[in-house]
C-alpha cells in the first residue's frame, strides 16, 4: 500500500506539472489553459478508449493471455535464461532498466517540460517540450489501464511462482510497469522523427530494452512486458493521432503573381 501511495503522488503530481506545459501563450495559472490542457486530455481518452483502439487492444490482450496462461511464457523465458542471457545481455539490462524507474525518467521529464515553458525561441528546446508534454500525456493516458492490468491479470514474477497463470486479484504483476515506463520516451521520439527513417526505427528498437530488461533479469515473464510495451504502443499512438489531427490541414496565405492566394497543407 505505501509503495502504491509513492506511485500515486508520483501520478498526481505529474497532472499537477503538466498543466505548466500548456501555458507557454497565455500565462501560468490562467483559466484559460487549465480549460485547454482538460480538453486536451478528454480528447486523449476518447481516442484511447475509441472503437478501434479498444478492439486492438482486446487482441493485444487475447495474445498475452494465451502466452500467460500455456507453456508458452514458460519456454520462452527458459531459452532466454538459458542460451541468451550472458554478460553482453546483462550489460544492456544494467542500462536500459532504469529507464523504467520512474524515480528517475518523470523528474528528468518533467524539468524538460518546465523548461520549455520559459525558454520558447530555441529550436532544440522545442522538440525537448515536444518530447516532455508527448510524454506526460501518454503517462497520464497509460498508467490507469497498466495499473487496473496488472491487478485483474493477478499474475505473479517468474521468482515467485513457476508460471505466469492469470490469477484475477491475487496479485499485482501480471503487466510490467518498468516495460511501460521505459518505452513511453522512447516511442515519443520515435514518433517525432517521422521524416528520419534511420531516427525512428531506432527509437522504436530502444524502446523494447527496458521490456527485454525485465525478462533477461528474471524479474517478469514474456507476456507481462510485451504488455507493458504495448500499453506504452497504445498511448504514445494517442497523442501523436491527437496531435497530427491538430496539425494538418493547415491553411495559409501564398503570394502570387497578382496578389496573395490559398495554401493548403496537409500531412500523411
Amino acid at each position: 500500500m505505501i509503495i502504491r501511495a509513492i506511485k500515486l503522488s508520483s501520478v498526481i503530481f505529474v497532472v499537477i506539472m503538466s498543466s505548466f506545459t500548456y501555458g507557454n501563450e497565455i500565462g501560468i495559472f490562467d483559466d484559460k489553459f487549465a480549460s485547454s490542457a482538460w480538453h486536451t486530455v478528454k480528447n486523449d481518452y476518447s481516442e484511447f478508449y475509441s472503437q478501434d483502439r479498444l478492439l486492438r487492444m482486446g487482441i493485444a490482450t487475447a495474445v498475452g493471455a494465451s502466452l500467460a496462461n500455456t507453456s508458452a511464457d514458460r519456454s520462452i523465458q527458459k531459452w532466454i535464461q538459458n542460451d541468451v542471457r550472458g554478460a553482453t545481455s546483462n550489460d544492456i539490462s544494467d542500462i536500459s532498466k532504469n529507464f523504467g524507474d520512474y524515480q528517475h525518467v518523470l523528474p528528468a521529464i518533467l524539468i524538460t517540460s518546465i523548461a520549455d515553458t520559459f525558454i520558447q525561441n530555441n529550436l532544440n528546446n522545442k522538440m525537448a517540450g515536444a518530447w516532455s508534454k508527448r510524454s506526460i500525456r501518454a503517462y497520464l493516458l497509460g498508467v490507469p489501464l497498466l495499473w487496473s492490468s496488472q491487478v485483474i491479470t493477478g499474475a505473479s514474477r517468474p521468482g515467485e511462482r513457476k508460471n505466469s497463470d492469470w490469477r484475477p486479484f491475487s496479485d499485482n504483476n501480471g503487466v510490467s510497469g518498468h516495460a511501460f515506463t521505459g518505452a513511453v520516451p522512447f516511442l515519443t521520439l520515435a514518433r517525432l522523427n517521422e521524416d528520419n527513417k534511420f531516427l525512428k526505427y531506432l527509437f522504436y528498437a530502444a524502446s523494447t530494452l527496458t521490456a527485454f530488461s525485465r525478462v533477461n533479469d528474471d524479474a517478469h515473464f514474456f507476456s507481462q512486458a510485451l504488455m507493458g510495451w504495448y500499453i506504452a504502443w497504445e498511448a504514445t499512438d494517442t497523442v501523436a493521432d491527437n496531435e497530427f489531427m491538430k496539425e494538418s490541414p493547415r491553411l495559409g496565405a501564398m503570394p502570387v503573381a497578382d496578389g496573395y492566394g490559398l495554401q493548403v497543407n496537409m500531412r500523411w
